[in-house]
């Protein structure tokens, strides 16, 4: 079950959209709602021989200016905060760049689930993408993650599970559990890419379709082929059955980047219009 959710917020437009969805797992579960405002202290590096006097002022200074700048923010969250339905607590993070990442996933570590959101977009758009990084990998949670067009959220009763025979995609699933029980659809997809080894595309499926059964979950195995890439496939499967979620395994070896910057993970990642759930 779920009962800690955590949003990340962090005074832009799409705080709106992140606590809709929040609210309403919140809602969906019973659980336990807070909202995780990250306020990233800018400071700047000197030489050591530089650091003191004149130059330790103006570090100072830039750390002031940053609490201060957050304090605004902090206002203006809290009050619309106040406005959700569901009751929730408020906590505050300030951090410099590289300490924000450690914090969040140690936060994520004390959570079911933590809402973000999608960290990329057309061209360079990028939205916190190591603090995804970091809740992901190094909370062992799993994250939620809000498209940025997303100004509503719904139940998800239509999910669609892109699914291989890998520990990521076994681990998702597990963690998706209190979502598949709800729904009214859910559709296992495994996507057959051009020129994917002879042993990926003959993976046996149907036991994972029994252990969905003991659970209470009725899934549907369907094979998508004719695809070169599985994003592409996987997107295309979610328009056709309307599906209001998608789950898939965050594959990778050790850094975020790693499997971000390229493949199937960053195709749906910038391009995905709906809802996505992930585990490492």
């Amino acid at each position: 079950m779920i009962k800690d959710v955590c949003v990340h917020l962090d005074g832009t437009a799409e705080d709106d959209g992140r606590l809709d969805h929040g609210a309403m797992i919140a809602d969906l579960f019973g659980a336990h709602l807070v909202g995780v405002y990250t306020n990233k202290i800018g400071v700047m590096m000197f030489p050591a021989t530089d650091f003191g006097g004149a130059s330790a002022e103006i570090l100072t200074e830039m750390i002031a200016d940053s609490r201060r700048a957050g304090d605004g923010v902090e206002k203006r969250l809290r009050a619309r905060c106040a406005t959700l339905p569901t009751p929730m607590d408020f906590r505050r993070i300030d951090e410099a760049d590289y300490l924000l990442g450690w914090a969040v996933a140690n936060l994520a570590r004390s959570t079911d689930l933590f809402v973000m959101s999608r960290p990329w977009g057309p061209g360079k758009a990028k939205r916190w993408p190591d603090l995804v990084e970091s809740a992901l990998f190094d909370g062992g949670r799993a994250v939620y993650l809000v498209p940025p067009e997303s100004k509503t959220a719904r139940m998800p009763k239509t999910i669609l599970v892109g699914w291989r025979d890998s520990r990521e995609a076994t681990r998702v699933l597990t963690e998706a559990l209190p979502f598949l029980k709800r729904a009214s659809s859910v559709i296992l997809a495994m996507v057959d890419e051009h020129g994917a080894p002879d042993r990926f595309k003959d993976v046996p499926a149907a036991g994972i379709v029994r252990h969905l059964d003991r659970h209470g979950v009725k899934a549907e195995l369907r094979r998508v082929s004719g695809w070169t890439h599985a994003s592409d496939g996987l997107l295309n499967e979610a328009r056709l059955c309307g599906a209001d979620l998608l789950v898939m395994g965050g594959y990778g070896h050790s850094r975020f980047r790693e499997w971000i910057m390229g493949g199937n993970s960053r195709a749906i990642l910038t391009e995905c219009t709906l809802p996505v759930l992930m585990a490492h």
